[in-house]
This record gives C-alpha cells, sequence and structure tokens, in this order.
C-alpha cells in the first residue's frame, strides 16, 4: 500500500510542482523502507541538508529521491507512462519557462507578498505564482482550441520535455502570455494557496 501512496504523491507532485505537509509523510516514511535512505540520511552531503531544510520546495524533493532512491525510484516512479498527464503538464510549463524567467528578472526587491502582504526582500523567500492556476490555464487552453490532454503529443528527455507540435506550443506560449496573472508570493503563502483561485 506503502508504494501505491508514494506514486501518487510522485504523480501529484510532478503536476502542481511542490511538496505538501501531508506528502512529506508519505515520501519520509517510503523512505524509511529504503536502506539506502539509512545511509545517506547518517551521513547527509551539504546539498541534501539543504533539500531536507526546504522539503516543501519541489526541487528539493527531487534532489532528495535523486540521492536516496538510486534504485527504487527507477521502479516506483514510471511517470511518462503510467501518468502521460503529469508529463504532459510538465512539457507546457517549460515551454513558457521564458516568461517566467522574464517574469523574474523584471522583479526589484523589496516585494510584496499578494497573499499575506508580507515584505520580502530575496528569491530565498519568494514563488512566482500563477494567481489563476497553471492547471487552469492549460485546460482552458485545450478547451478554447478543442483538445484534450490525448491530442498533445510531447518529445525530449524527462527533464526537457516539450510539446512536439510546433503550432500547439506557440499557440499555447501566446495564450499563456495574454492570460497568465503572475505575482510575486512567499513560498509558503503560495503552498497554502496550493491550486485555489484568490478573488482580488
Amino acid at each position: 500500500m506503502l508504494k501505491k501512496d508514494i506514486k501518487a504523491v510522485w504523480d501529484r507532485c510532478i503536476e502542481t510542482r511542490r511538496v505538501k505537509p501531508e506528502d512529506k509523510e508519505v515520501i519520509l516514511a517510503y523512505l524509511k523502507t529504503v536502506p539506502y535512505y539509512q545511509k545517506l540520511a547518517s551521513q547527509p552531503n551539504a546539498s541534501l541538508k539543504v533539500a531536507l531544510k526546504n522539503f516543501g520546495r519541489f526541487d528539493a524533493w527531487v534532489l532528495i529521491l535523486n540521492n536516496f532512491l538510486p534504485v527504487t525510484k527507477k521502479q516506483a516512479f514510471k511517470s511518462s507512462k503510467k501518468n502521460p498527464k503529469a508529463e504532459i503538464y510538465r512539457a507546457m510549463r517549460n515551454d513558457i519557462s521564458h516568461q517566467i524567467l522574464r517574469f523574474r528578472g523584471s522583479t526589484t526587491f523589496p516585494v510584496t507578498c499578494y497573499l499575506s502582504g508580507e515584505t520580502l526582500t530575496s528569491w530565498s523567500e519568494v514563488d512566482i505564482d500563477h494567481v489563476y492556476p497553471f492547471s487552469r490555464l492549460v485546460q482552458d487552453w485545450m478547451k478554447e482550441n478543442g483538445l484534450d490532454f490525448p491530442d498533445i503529443k510531447i518529445k525530449g528527455r524527462a527533464n526537457a520535455r516539450t510539446m512536439a507540435d510546433e503550432i500547439h506550443k506557440k499557440s499555447w506560449q501566446e495564450y499563456h502570455f495574454l492570460h497568465a496573472n503572475l505575482k510575486c508570493t512567499s513560498k509558503s503563502e503560495n503552498r497554502r494557496k496550493g491550486k485555489k483561485i484568490i478573488e482580488s
């Protein structure tokens, strides 16, 4: 049952790119069943210490998995075959990543978290959030173009997924540019918000 739970957590985290507190407990319970984890956990390197401290961050979790599960992750996390929707979300995020970077580059500190009003002074405190959730933007774009997930073909390696159809890709990039509302938020508030739509 535990392996089934960790697979569900993986699929959810791939889609949302964040790790919720309840997911953390499932992950830790699973890691405790992996002998290699016990070995590395007793003598973590510097990057793993940082990752453990920032367990709520998706990239930190991936770092932990890559270090603790060198064998078992391959059989436990076949997301590209078992969850094609998650891989499509990943590709579509990659295809608009330049827009996120442009927003990041235009941001100057201090900034105010639009959810809490807290003043934030560095990127270590900040997430860039889609005020209207990313997954809803994807679904709205598909609906507008008469598409569904099986219609979206992707290509590339696991860490470099991209949409295979250049017409679809360009259409999605233009749609995201026109409709995405990006704002700075604190990491904790962003995790708390999840996929909820915040009315202004």
